[in-house]
């Protein structure tokens, strides 16, 4: 098992591809009711909660009702996750094999019930030790608490655990939390492998027990 103790996984863009949907979420809403969009809005979205989200665009639109935006957002990303969300390629036989060994958690800013709906439908819940979702940790990506609050839960290190992140604000977080990361690219607007990131993989097709523990071998305490 190397010296990992747990892992923890980043959700949206990093085991189900959906990243996209919050993107889409925005722009159509905005476009819908002839708001001016920037591509920078989807940056002010992806990773974050829905709070996180709302206080950086109220910059911009400080007489928007966000309460109003935030409804209007989460409708429109349900409706577009219900048309359909793919895992990341890999997921399924990696997280399979990895739960034998490690507990698994994820660490995510998207809300408890929109996580364990696409869990359940993709057949992932069985092997998920635990969720830390938005509402349930002060703050949010890319600040540290996120991954300050799982691992303070588990009763961990920073330095036991291994985090998988795609987004920006993610990876930001886990790097504040001083927890070592590795970046998954395949939905990841980072294309290149992160500077800081411990090894990038571009899906789970990649990982396996025996390449965790040789990154676990030669980690540096």
């Amino acid at each position: 098992m190397g010296s990992w103790k747990a892992l923890l996984l980043d959700f949206d863009g990093t085991l189900v591809d959906s990243e996209r949907l919050a993107s889409d979420a925005i722009e159509n809403v905005f476009r819908q009711n002839q708001w001016p969009f920037k591509v920078v809005y989807r940056d002010a979205i992806v990773g974050r909660t829905w709070d996180a989200a709302m206080a950086t665009l109220k910059q911009d639109f400080p007489h928007l009702d966000m309460q109003v935006l935030k409804k209007a957002l989460k409708s429109e990303y349900k409706r577009l996750r219900d048309l359909g969300v793919p895992l990341v390629p890999g997921v399924v036989p990696a997280l399979k094999e990895l739960h034998l060994h490690y507990p698994l958690a994820i660490v995510t800013g998207s809300e408890r019930d929109e996580v364990e709906d696409l869990l359940v439908h993709h057949g992932l819940d069985r092997w998920i030790h635990s969720i830390y979702a938005a509402g349930e940790y002060p703050g949010s990506k890319p600040m540290p608490e996120p991954y300050l609050y799982a691992i303070e839960r588990l009763g961990l290190k920073h330095d036991e655990v291994l985090a998988f992140e795609d987004s920006p604000a993610g990876i930001q977080s886990v790097i504040s939390a001083k927890i070592p990361f590795i970046h998954i690219r395949h939905c990841s607007p980072i294309k290149d492998a992160h500077p800081s990131a411990l090894a990038a993989f571009h899906d789970w097709t990649e990982i396996t027990v025996d390449r965790l523990t040789e990154l676990g071998k030669r980690f540096p305490r």
